[in-house]
């Protein structure tokens, strides 16, 4: 699965170019999945760690293995984050997380990728989610005035998930080697 920022926010993902839904305090739809719990975002806080940093490469794309349920980040260079995530093997995992910034976000431009996603602004630098994506793409396309940004992210309640993104220093697609919470900065 191929994922990368265009130049105006959009996913290209196998070709298609998927729209943004629709931004707000509070986005909720709900994908049907039979036999899941409910998924809805976290409740705790940050992680009060230092938190290891990653660069990605502006305007790159990426992608994650088969079989892999992960998440996807992109990001333009100029302030403007892609947070993707999907259980490429169609199942019901439940993702869910916490991305803060360094300063508020505009809720005008914190929006959901495929608008199956719950975003919440916990504070106005955090932004809480939650989704069961199975094999499509959920996610969070968010702007901000400072990096980095911290990401706190589970699949099924555990912080034992691959993220994935390009490095600016390899150029190659690469994830975080089970580091979890992360920040990221881009350039």
């Amino acid at each position: 699965m191929r994922l990368s920022l265009g130049s105006f926010g959009f996913v290209l993902v196998t070709g298609a170019v998927l729209a943004l839904g629709a931004s707000g305090c509070i986005v909720v739809h709900d994908r049907p999945v039979v036999g899941t719990t409910t998924c809805v975002p976290p409740t705790f806080e940050n992680q009060q760690i230092p938190y290891t940093g990653f660069n990605v490469s502006p305007g790159a794309s990426t992608a994650i293995s088969p079989g892999d349920a992960a998440y996807a980040v992109t990001a333009s260079g100029a302030g403007t984050y892609r947070l993707t995530w999907t259980d490429t093997n169609g199942l019901s995992t439940c993702f869910s997380g916490l991305i803060t910034g360094e300063t508020a976000f505009t809720q005008s431009q914190v929006q959901g990728f495929s608008g199956h996603e719950t975003l919440v602004f916990n504070r106005s630098n955090q932004i809480a989610f939650a989704s069961i994506p199975g094999d499509n793409v959920d996610g969070v396309d968010f702007a901000t005035d400072q990096d980095p940004v911290f990401f706190d992210v589970l699949a099924n309640g555990t912080f034992a998930v691959n993220i994935y993104f390009t490095s600016t220093a390899t150029g190659v697609v690469s994830t975080t080697g089970g580091v979890n919470p992360v920040s990221f900065t881009s350039p």
